[in-house]
């Protein structure tokens, strides 16, 4: 009668799918949670009369709101690297313009500088505010795990 040992070794191919697929359902929460604030903050804008200009609201359309969505269709339609990438370019980009016009530079879209609002807008400030600073988190949560997800995938499978 012949016994074979079976010894235990991990499937590194089986590990790096989960591991992949955790960084993608991550990924997929953190994009639906910014379309979520960044959908907010839209309507904070409108409801405050805080108007872009003209090459804001074109950086805004495609950068803010397309380019998540459309890579996050590119990678998990056709597994494409392209569409990680876009992903995390468009977050780190949308992040470096959301920091400079709403907590660096002096404008209506500063929300660090309207204390006033609170007294003209009692009922909808707060939106304006909380939705900016979800739109920056959930940008700068985006641009990390799009990052941590692109290292991962070019580890060599060990």
């Amino acid at each position: 009668m012949r016994t074979t040992e079976t010894k235990h070794r991990p499937d590194s191919s089986r590990s790096a799918a989960a591991a992949h697929r955790g960084g993608d359902a991550l990924l997929a929460g953190v994009i639906a949670a910014h379309a979520f604030a960044a959908g907010l903050h839209g309507v904070a804008h409108r409801e405050h009369g805080i108007d872009l200009s003209a090459w804001q609201s074109v950086f805004v359309a495609i950068v803010v709101v397309i380019a998540p969505l459309w890579g996050a269709w590119l990678h998990w339609r056709t597994r494409a690297r392209f569409g990680l990438v876009l992903i995390t370019i468009s977050m780190i980009a949308a992040d470096v313009f959301g920091v400079a016009l709403h907590f660096v530079v002096a404008g209506d879209d500063n929300v660090l500088s309207h204390p006033a609002w609170h007294a003209t807008h009692p009922a909808t400030a707060w939106l304006f505010e909380l939705s900016a600073f979800a739109v920056f988190l959930t940008e700068t949560a985006a641009g990390a795990v799009g990052l941590w997800c692109l290292r991962r995938r070019a580890r060599p499978a060990s």
